[in-house]
């Protein structure tokens, strides 16, 4: 009888992963800063003797969102890419294909990648310059402008600014 190389099988929370498995969903917070670990994903091989258990490389399958991320050829490590933003608001899941490799036969896995929302806080819409109006004298709550405060996390919230309402910085 004749041994045959079988490719390398995933694992997922200590599960095997088969044709029928659910696509395996993994949490990242959101404005996470690059190197930052996400999961440590394992595959093994069957065929690997005792000395050989760490032969797998690992990889991530070119396309989808693959140039966000990094996993570490040897280790398995998921990380986030050098120069990535993740930002809820603008993109909540992310897909990838990982590799894992025998020197023979591979294996792929799909992964999703979800962002967990964080409040942001709110910011003023121009925050870059001074908002400046023209104010008559004796002239009380009488309405001068509108400040847009964005709160990317929820809506925007208008506040309509009277004289009676405003601390007065006075410039000569």
């Amino acid at each position: 009888m004749t041994d045959v190389n079988e490719e390398p099988i995933w694992l997922f929370n200590g599960e095997e992963l088969t044709a029928s498995s659910s696509t395996p969903v993994v949490y990242l917070a959101e404005n996470a800063v690059e190197g930052t670990s996400i999961i440590g994903l394992n595959a093994y091989d069957n065929d690997a003797d005792d000395a050989c258990e760490s032969c797998l490389a690992y990889s991530i399958v070119p396309g989808n969102d693959a140039a966000k991320f990094h996993v570490s050829e040897f280790t398995g490590l998921l990380s986030t890419a050098e120069g990535s933003t993740f930002d809820y608001e603008s993109q909540t899941i992310y897909s990838l294909t990982l590799s894992a490799h025998d020197g023979a036969l591979s294996t792929e896995m799909d992964v999703k990648v979800r962002v967990l929302d964080r409040n942001d806080g709110p910011y003023l819409a121009s925050e870059t310059s001074p908002i400046t109006r023209q104010v008559f004298e004796n002239v009380a709550n009488t309405a001068i402008g509108q400040v847009i405060n964005v709160n990317p996390t929820c809506s925007r919230w208008w506040k309509t600014l009277a004289s009676s309402s405003l601390k007065w910085v006075l410039s000569r």
